[in-house]
């Protein structure tokens, strides 16, 4: 159970928030509160201690997850009803204004004692179940465990540096570009060629084509480039619609690819996994419009390379011992140190760089764990004899470096790195997005006067620094990040059982009910999520990026808890009233949606800190209970139709 300890620690700040406030008063509950606090921090204690030593006893792990999980759920509650019954005791209560809920008074008094008997009843139970983990003669003994505390790496001290150039080191790159420039601009064919840079996962065929792809003769060659990195699932539609929207650098349409007839391009495919994406999809069209040029295809399979008639196969090598050591170096700037402080380390380093086994992913990463540790030959050894690098009962390809790098995250910025796992393959992340995701979810811990989205900026920063994330090469202003697909894999596979990507059709009841967050890949024509419709769901998150036109009616009621709902995409045109009962909900993101109206039910999403509707065309008013939304920090309307939006 990956950062548990984050979430812990998360929710006794919280906890000690609450009891300070004014609503456990008035609630009564503020000794109950207490109590649990006293639990709290002792697991809590004990979690900093345990490291890996119960890892493999999920049962134990699951119930601290759902005792977590449903004191978080409790602490909204308890503001919720207590917010309420404040309003009811203000003289304003009956006034216009965005009161959350105005009740004549016999009622209003007979329903908080129902209410606070509940809570307190919640709170008991929480209390007990704490109590029962705590039997547990495991925890008594961890008090005798010797623990050696993880720094903090230097997080922030160090601004964040361009990272780009730093990947392309070495003759062998440098030789490999000029031979495949050489050979795309010297070809005189008038149809498009076929050229494949072939290699494991992580090897370097990415920055490889990056390299060729941004090579001034290939510029000054061909009229016009394009970027496409191919996913395992594709479809033919959008594929084409992609191709030729980066072609005119506007939106266009599948049918439109033969209009670049006549005209020399540059294709890049990265990262192809079937060889018919050319011969049954873009052979025939681009051929069709009279294209010439060269098509430029990475892959890990050369018999991909091979089934779409390359020309020439590149295969990218794994980096030599001089190349692999100049590569660390530039990543952890060590060359900036002065020659005799490299001098000093280079035994030690290309022991490093021997494990990673000449692959260039898993040296930029280590590099990224060592750039954050005092450069001296202890901290370097203590890297090299990490007993991360030996984790057997992982896959073969996380083993050694990637884990390592993960492991080595704070337990904050581990679950910012899994969260990334629930989009799709080669996705490009707005990091403002990501900003405001990782903040609604709780991964982001407030420091000193800043306010939250600054400090997840800076953790944004340090995962771009550590290689986890990279900046995207065709964003110009750098707003855009993307994630290595091996990487993605090992987040997917540390996450197994909390979170899923794809169609959760395939997947049985008891999985789903575990979840706590899903992203949907695949839908019919209706958002739906298998199990019995009575059934409570535990999920905090909900992605939809390709969301038909209809939302199953009881969905939202099924999944009560959530804090992040993403519904993004043109099908999507109705939001059901009954989202007005997900009292959690902290992000609601309904960009590009095809909606006209939002519900009125809006208002009561009391806790909501970002309500995202750019691009909405169809949205010409918001409701009035909009105003009520007393937590709110962001309201996106960039790209709608909306003339002004209600005042208080």
């Amino acid at each position: 159970m990956e950062a548990l300890e984050a979430l812990f620690g998360k929710c006794s700040q919280r906890l000690s928030d609450l009891i300070q406030d004014e609503v456990a008063m008035i609630l009564g509950v503020k000794e109950e509160l207490g109590e649990l606090q006293r639990r709290m921090k002792r697991i809590d204690g004990a979690l900093n201690k345990v490291g890996r030593e119960r890892t493999e006893d999920s049962a134990w792990l699951n119930e601290l997850q759902s005792i977590v999980d449903e004191a978080d759920d409790l602490f909204d509650d308890v503001r919720y009803e207590g917010g309420k019954l404040l309003d009811n005791e203000l003289p304003s209560a009956s006034s216009s204004g965005p009161s959350i809920l105005c009740c004549l008074p016999m009622f209003s008094f007979f329903n908080s004692i129902r209410v606070r008997h509940n809570l307190a009843e919640r709170i008991r139970d929480l209390n007990n179940r704490i109590d029962a983990v705590g039997k547990d003669q495991w925890i008594f003994n961890l008090a005798s465990v010797k623990t050696v505390g993880r720094e903090a790496s230097a997080l922030y001290s160090r601004k964040t540096r361009e990272i780009m150039d730093a990947d392309v080191v070495g003759r062998e790159i440098e030789d490999a570009t000029d031979e495949l420039v050489e050979m795309i601009v010297t070809n005189n064919r008038r149809n498009l060629q076929v050229i494949a840079v072939a290699g494991m996962g992580g090897i370097g065929k990415t920055t490889l084509a990056q390299n060729v792809y941004n090579n001034p003769r290939i510029g000054d060659h061909f009229q016009v480039r394009i970027w496409i990195c191919v996913t395992q699932k594709y479809s033919d539609d959008q594929l084409l619609q992609e191709i030729t929207r980066k072609a005119e650098g506007s939106n266009g349409s599948a049918e439109r690819v033969s209009e670049l007839g006549g005209r020399r391009i540059f294709l890049v495919l990265d990262d192809v996994w079937r060889s018919d994406i050319w011969t049954d999809l873009l052979q025939k069209q681009l051929q069709n419009g009279a294209a010439s040029g060269c098509v430029l295809v990475t892959t890990r399979d050369q018999n991909v390379a091979k089934g779409m008639g390359a020309k020439h196969i590149h295969q990218v090598e794994k980096m030599s011992v001089d190349s692999a050591w100049e590569l660390l170096c530039k990543r952890t700037y060590l060359e900036e140190e002065g020659e005799e402080d490299a001098r000093s380390l280079r035994s030690v380093g290309v022991q490093i760089v021997n494990k990673c086994g000449g692959l260039p992913l898993a040296i930029k990463v280590i590099a990224g764990v060592l750039a954050t540790k005092e450069k001296s030959r202890k901290e370097w050894e203590k890297v090299l004899r990490s007993n991360a690098w030996s984790m057997s009962e992982l896959p073969e390809e996380f083993r050694g470096a990637l884990y390592l790098s993960y492991d080595d995250l704070l337990p904050h910025l581990k679950q910012c790195f899994l969260s990334l796992c629930l989009y799709p393959e080669h996705d490009v992340h707005f990091i403002h997005k990501l900003r405001t995701m990782w903040v609604a979810e709780g991964f982001v811990k407030q420091e000193g006067g800043s306010i939250m989205e600054e400090s997840a900026e800076q953790y944004h920063s340090e995962l771009i620094r550590r290689s986890l994330l990279q900046p995207d090469p065709l964003s110009v202003d750098q707003s855009k990040c993307t994630m290595h697909d091996l990487l993605r894999s090992l987040g997917q596979y540390l996450s197994r059982g909390e979170s899923y990507y794809g169609d959760p059709q395939s997947l049985d009841a008891t999985a789903i009910s575990e979840l706590r967050h899903l992203s949907i890949a695949e839908t019919g024509k209706i958002v739906t999520i298998p199990g019995p419709e009575t059934k409570r769901l535990r999920l905090r998150t909900l992605l939809l990026f390709k969301s038909p036109p209809r939302i199953e009616h009881n969905l939202f009621s099924r999944v009560p808890y959530l804090r992040v709902l993403i519904l993004n995409g043109e099908g999507i045109e109705c939001i059901p009233d009954s989202v007005g009962s997900l009292i959690h909900l902290r992000l609601l993101d309904l960009d590009r949606t095809s909606i006209s109206n939002l519900p009125d039910s809006i208002g009561f999403l009391t806790n909501l800190q970002t309500l995202n509707l750019q691009d909405c065309k169809f949205l010409y008013t918001l409701p009035r209970s909009i105003t009520h939304l007393c937590s709110l920090r962001r309201l996106g309307l960039v790209g709608t139709s909306l003339r002004h939006v209600p005042k208080e």
